[in-house]
């Protein structure tokens, strides 16, 4: 038997229902909104559980019409005018005529991460004004697409423009919407990405993707380099409090930081390769590398001509090793972060000092599963465990190091998923054509594992859409009643 109170922040009892639970451990019931008190909100609990769920209780005006702002039908360019278009209709379609409107542009500055010892500006406004919306609905805000001149053009910024406009209708009523406009020295973004996990045993991969600054997709060609970094003559620590900003006086690299590889130097250039993407502005390219570190750098151009780069460092260790062979101090990683009982879990820990010992814990449900310290004639260990049945909501994976008066913590949680409990759901329709004002009907297919049909408990809604202006309205995604590490 479960009791829920509906409660007030004073928590004061509003009212009690007594529930007993069916065959599928729920139970459901219904209150009366309260009107003899304040609103705001409240709490529907479960007396002596963990039950609970907020709602909101208020007197609002619903809303009449919303509006939009669309993207400009030309793509922005630095210092010259952009228009962009917004419609203020009611929620039968009609176009909301003579309502005023009131706009303002914020400027914002977008770095690619490789860039990191710049400092973006702060975001500024760099426009407002007032406008009328015609007897359609629609209305126009033009502002000019000014860059930050403090932002060397070499550094590839993207100028991000926030648009914010606020209608108001004749009766009063306002709603507002939002839009943001990107515009660069190029017209083209481009990026480079490689999984974590890499051994000489598979070439490794790399996802190019390129596209336009407001992220649509764009076809391009070009090549990639990697390049073996130079690495430092001896394991370096890191600086307990790493401040690098004094570093974008002049906007200049700063100098090799031998605990940061990405800015090591470049060595000798061991693959190279051309690339095209596709309409879907992507594509991969492959190498294979020995073990090591190095940095892979595209090159490509946009429409106007104008170079375009990314890049990124890509570490290859090989599991069998003995010895870790890049001058880190500490070094954590595995093939994969989820795996499911049955298989095998493994990571690899390694130092790029001359000598190292790690102590690793395994634990699952707060109970240890396993711990011990690594071989001392070894400054890489590869971590394996056996994933169980029960051991499903994950288990904890930890290794801690400690070399130069220097404590190296590695902890991650290994996800292992409920996927025997998963549950999917389709939509189907139907509505004959030839019998006017037909009822339509729907029916949910629901499969679990291997897509095979399940029985199941469901609930579903009906509600106002115009109200998510007032406050969004979102189903829960999962109900917290499996275990999670």
């Amino acid at each position: 038997v479960a009791k829920n109170v509906m409660r007030p922040r004073i928590r004061q009892e509003i009212a009690r229902a007594d529930h007993t639970t069916n065959d599928y451990g729920s139970f459901s019931g219904e209150f009366t909104a309260p009107r003899d008190r304040v609103m705001g909100a409240m709490s529907i609990q479960v007396l002596d559980g963990d039950g609970s769920a907020n709602i909101q209780v208020e007197e609002y005006k619903r809303p009449k019409f919303q509006v939009e702002l669309k993207a400009p039908v030309e793509a922005a360019k630095l210092d010259a005018p952009v228009v962009v278009t917004g419609m203020a209709t009611a929620y039968t379609g009609v176009g909301i005529g003579g309502a005023k409107v009131k706009w303002r542009v914020e400027r914002g500055v977008q770095l690619p991460y490789w860039c990191w010892w710049w400092q973006p500006p702060a975001t500024k406004a760099i426009a407002h004004g007032t406008a009328l919306t015609e007897p359609d609905g629609t209305f126009n805000i033009e502002f000019p697409a000014q860059p930050d001149r403090s932002v060397p053009a070499k550094n590839e910024p993207v100028f991000v423009f926030r648009i914010h406009a606020d209608v108001t209708d004749t009766t009063g009523e306002t709603r507002s919407d939002q839009r943001v406009v990107r515009s660069g020295y190029t017209a083209l973004t481009a990026t480079l990405s490689a999984a974590e996990w890499q051994t000489p045993e598979t070439p490794v991969e790399l996802a190019i993707a390129t596209t336009s600054l407001d992220g649509d997709a764009q076809p391009a060609e070009g090549t990639v380099k990697i390049h073996a970094l130079k690495q430092p003559a001896a394991v370096a620590r890191a600086l307990l409090q790493r401040d690098r900003w004094w570093w974008r006086s002049g906007g200049e690299e700063p100098k090799a930081d031998p605990t940061n590889p990405d800015t090591w130097e470049l060595g000798d250039v061991v693959a190279e390769r051309a690339f095209t993407t596709d309409a879907t502005g992507k594509t991969t390219v492959s190498a294979e590398l020995k073990s090591g570190i190095y940095r892979a750098s595209l090159t490509t151009r946009d429409r106007f001509g104008r170079t375009v780069t990314a890049r990124e460092t890509v570490q290859v260790v090989e599991p069998s090793d003995a010895h870790y062979g890049v001058k880190l101090p500490n070094h954590f990683s595995s093939p994969a972060w989820a795996i499911e009982p049955g298989e095998t879990f493994s990571a690899l820990w390694g130092t790029g000092y001359e000598h190292g010992r790690a102590f690793v814990e395994l634990e699952c449900r707060g109970k240890p599963l396993k711990s011990y310290w690594t071989d001392a004639d070894r400054t890489q260990t590869l971590i394996e465990l056996p994933v169980r049945e029960s051991m499903r909501g994950g288990f904890t994976v930890r290794v801690t190091y400690v070399h130069e008066n220097r404590a190296y913590f590695n902890e991650r949680v290994v996800n292992v998923p409920w996927s025997n409990k998963q549950l999917s759901i389709k939509w189907e329709s139907f509505r004959s054509k030839l019998m006017p004002g037909a009822k339509e009907t729907w029916t949910a297919v629901v499969t679990g594992p291997d897509a095979k049909r399940a029985s199941a408990e469901m609930v579903a809604a009906l509600y106002d859409a115009s109200l998510d202006q007032f406050l969004p309205h979102e189903w829960p995604h999962a109900f917290d009643v499996f275990r999670s590490e």
